[in-house]
This record gives structure tokens, sequence and C-alpha cells, in this order.
């Protein structure tokens, strides 16, 4: 299958020039694709796993002040895990998997941080086989976008049936390497976040963004609706 053509350019300022204030509405959204699911969204260059808790973060007296932002949690799995059980980082062109409760993978149970390549699984939790099992994907060598897929059965809260780590572009289409697979579809859709962290959205063709027909590129909001004869989507901001 030929593999998706869009180029992505990286922005290294693009997470420093965003706001990370927890009542900004950068930080997560849901991208509901009609007829194939839903995909939780995360921004920050780090991201929590952990149990979902009322207010989606722990208790502010257990957050340091200079780690305020990472008192959220950005991926709540109903599992057997700590509130805040690891971090999933991204440093330049790498991500790292940092445990802050029990982590196994490879050659048993890791404490220190570990660097995530394409396909790396591992598993959250002390018992082997029924902790919470996930994988890490880098679907496209031209985007520092990454992707967790749960393959344990547990379930995301909100529920979502994957998680995208939204470095730069996200790209949904018919190729292998793209973050979202739809065989059927004809063309290739592109996300992607510019440095200023605003969203812009890109196709071959025509298409309408909020019921305005648009060609080419355009930007959007976290709360847009865009469809077209082959296809349609829409953002859901969550709060963070």
């Amino acid at each position: 299958m030929a593999s998706a053509s869009f180029v992505t350019k990286h922005y290294p300022g693009d997470v420093a020039a965003m706001s990370l204030a927890v009542t900004h509405a950068v930080g997560r959204f849901m991208l509901w694709i009609d007829g194939v699911g839903g995909y939780l969204v995360c921004e920050r260059p780090s991201v929590a796993i952990g149990q979902p808790t009322t207010l989606g973060r722990i208790a502010a007296n257990t957050v340091r002040p200079e780690d305020e932002v990472h008192g959220l949690i950005d991926i709540p799995v109903m599992a057997d895990i700590s509130r805040r059980h690891a971090l999933v980082e991204r440093h330049g062109e790498h991500y790292l998997l940092r445990p802050l409760r029990s982590v196994l993978g490879g050659a048993g149970s890791a404490t220190q941080p570990r660097r995530l390549g394409n396909g790396t699984r591992f598993e959250l939790g002390d018992r082997p086989g029924r902790g919470l099992q996930m994988r890490f994907d880098l679907p496209n060598v031209c985007s520092l976008t990454g992707r967790i897929v749960v393959e344990s059965k547990h379930r995301l809260q909100p529920h979502a049936d994957g998680i995208l780590l939204l470095a730069d572009s996200c790209l949904i289409g018919p190729a292998e390497d793209v973050h979202v697979c739809i065989p059927r579809l004809p063309r290739t859709l592109v996300i992607h976040r510019r440095s200023d962290g605003r969203l812009v959205f890109r196709t071959a063709g025509s298409y309408d963004v909020d019921g305005a027909r648009n060609t080419d590129t355009t930007s959007i909001d976290r709360t847009a609706r865009i469809r077209a004869d082959d296809f349609s989507l829409h953002l859901e901001p969550l709060a963070s």
C-alpha cells in the first residue's frame, strides 16, 4: 500500500510557544471520525497515564509547584494502576517512558526512563500479563506525532479507540504509515499544529469547515466540524 505523501515540518518551539495553563483550551481534545471512531489527542510534550479522577487531576497538595502541568492525568484508564503511574515524554525527536510506579517490559520491571521506539510494548502494574498493556507507535517517518494503543481489555475514560500524541501533524488516510488508517478513504487528511499552537487542516480537494467551503489549507478551532462527501469529522475540547 502506498505511503502518505505529505511532508511535515518540525517546529522545535512548538510546545514552548503554547500556554499550558490548566484552564487553557490547548491540552487535550477528542477527534471524532464518523464511521471510524474517536481518538484522544494529547498536545503536551509530557503526558501522564493513570486512573481517572473526578476532576482529571490528582490532589493539589501532592503536586510540586514546578510540576503543576504534570499534575494532570492526560490519559485516564480504568485499570489497576496508580492515579499517576507513568509519564510519556517527548524530548526533541525522541520519546521516553518515565515510570512513577511499576512498569513491566523487556527484561522485567523498569524503574529508569526508557526510550520508546516504533512498536515498543510496555505494561503498567506489578502483575505480569494482568496489567495495563500498551504499545507505542511512530507511524510516519516525517512526523513526530506518536500513537499509543491499549492492547489489554482496559478502557480509556472518556472512551477512545486510540491515543495520539500530537507533536506536529496527524495524518488520516488509506496508507499504512498514517496515525489513523481508513482504507476506504480516497485521500489523506492532515491536522497540523503550528508553532503558535493553532491548528490547521489540509487535504486535496474541497471540504466544509463549520459550514463554510474551503480548499487546500485553513485554520480550525478545537471545536471544528469538517465535512466532505467522503469523510466527516469533528473536534471536541476536553477539560484540562
